[in-house]
């Protein structure tokens, strides 16, 4: 029969161990985890960009349009889309993928 302490031990090693794993889980996708890839999700590949003429959105599809995706950008500003769209299809050329 197994005592009340030894089951308040075990449950207590069971949560710190599931802890340990889930910081550890954690850190692993953060620093080494899949990479975005033409090879991963195929070579004619599309990715939508939201808010694409600012910030993380323009960040986000230099990076993809570098990586070699086709990129459909969505703005709400339609001179601001052009310009940026202008300077992705340049990085798409540079890249020549």
């Amino acid at each position: 029969m197994i005592s009340v302490y030894d089951l308040c031990w075990w449950t207590g090693f069971v949560q710190v161990v599931w802890w340990v794993a889930r910081v550890v889980d954690l850190v692993w996708r953060t620093f080494f985890g899949t990479h975005v890839s033409t090879k991963r999700y195929g070579e004619d590949s599309w990715a939508v960009v939201t808010g694409a003429t600012d910030g993380i959105g323009l960040a986000a599809a230099k990076h993809l349009a570098g990586k070699g995706f086709n990129i459909v950008l969505l703005s709400r500003n339609i001179e601001k889309l052009n310009n940026c769209a202008t300077d992705i299809q340049a990085i798409k050329t540079e890249t020549g993928k």
